[in-house]
């Protein structure tokens, strides 16, 4: 029912997709708070989510995450363009945002949007633009311009507070 939407990357495109990611981006997962996990070469702001577990309205800042996300993908991307959502260590997808988005049995997205035991990607497939959740940092990270502007336009609740390691020459 759900993989009307959500297409599962065979065996062959998910390789290739996460060497892009280790490539491109550096990526070197880590259960250490500190190390360096990936690095991002082009715009990107940090945020530091790590406040919101311990809030009463923490359901709510996940389902306003997942809403305003979601309109901000719709926003940057073309009606039957789709992105990929990558659950590093699982299984991966890509999807189109103004699809159908299925909850599996814990009342989540196939993959996630925040990030609560693993890194999550969700990129565009030529990956100018991206959203990284990062698990043990409680961050998550925003590059491209156009996202960037994009959650500019509808930025959900919890990306009030920009963590330390901020690059970008854009205003926020």
């Amino acid at each position: 029912m759900f993989m009307k939407n959500w297409q599962l990357l065979s065996k062959e495109e998910s390789e290739k997709v996460w060497d892009i990611i280790h490539d491109k981006f550096k990526f070197n997962p880590s259960i250490n708070k500190r190390a360096k996990s990936f690095k991002i070469e082009q715009n990107h702001v940090i945020y530091d989510i790590s406040h919101i577990w311990k809030k009463s309205s923490f359901d709510s800042l996940c389902k306003d995450l997942e809403d305003k996300m979601l309109e901000v993908f719709k926003f940057i991307t073309h009606n039957y363009e789709e992105i990929y959502a990558l659950n590093w260590q699982h299984e991966s997808y890509k999807f189109n945002p103004r699809g159908e988005m299925p909850r599996d049995e814990f009342g989540e997205w196939l993959v996630p949007i925040l990030p609560d035991g693993d890194y999550y990607f969700f990129i565009e497939k030529d990956f100018e633009w991206g959203y990284i959740g990062h698990p043990w940092q409680k961050t998550i990270t925003i590059f491209g311009d156009e996202l960037i502007e994009g959650i500019k336009l509808n930025k959900p609740c919890m990306l009030d507070r920009i963590g330390k390691e901020v690059t970008n020459t854009l205003k926020i």
